[in-house]
């Protein structure tokens, strides 16, 4: 659960980013109360006040999900599907089981959620990245502002100084 400190420095955080001219809508950000922490629980339990064993403050709940035997495959792909986990898979197997990627895909920057929360860049060809349970994501490529019309006046400003120049 997020403290008051922590809220007013977000919300401080959010109102300069609103000041900026950046590709985030702001506006559309939620400050909720909940955020969520992927561990590692296995490597704390076993290693007792190393880093991966974070301290828990009041409120705090640990959520250990069942066991999903399957991959989700979703964002930019042809069809995006869950499927059967298979040992030793790559990255494309699972691409490939979604129909491939889509017309707009980011294929260099699809990245892995894993069931504890944790994140990781998907990198191809990959077999140890791809877990039970995890979901595979392919960001989709904004659209380009550039038309027909920008095309043509730039040919046709290229053109008059051509004539200029030439003259």
């Amino acid at each position: 659960r997020i403290n008051d400190d922590e809220r007013k420095r977000m919300e401080t955080v959010l109102d300069m980013a609103k000041t900026g001219k950046d590709s985030i809508d702001v506006n559309r950000l939620d400050l909720g109360d909940i955020y969520y922490v992927g561990i590692d629980l296995e490597r704390a339990m076993l290693k007792p006040g190393s880093s991966a064993d974070i301290v828990l403050r009041e409120g705090d709940v640990i959520e250990i999900p069942e066991y999903n035997n399957t991959v989700r495959i979703s964002g930019a792909v042809m069809y995006p599907n869950t499927v059967s986990f298979e040992d030793g898979k790559t990255l494309k197997y699972y691409i490939e089981q979604a129909g491939g990627y889509g017309f707009r895909a980011k294929k260099s920057k699809a990245y892995i959620v894993y069931m504890n929360g944790q994140v990781k860049r998907a990198k191809k060809g990959s077999r140890e990245l791809i877990q039970p349970g995890c979901e595979v994501i392919v960001p989709v490529k904004e659209k380009s502002n550039w038309t027909l019309q920008n095309t043509l006046s730039i040919a046709t400003t290229s053109a008059s100084l051509a004539t200029m120049i030439a003259s």
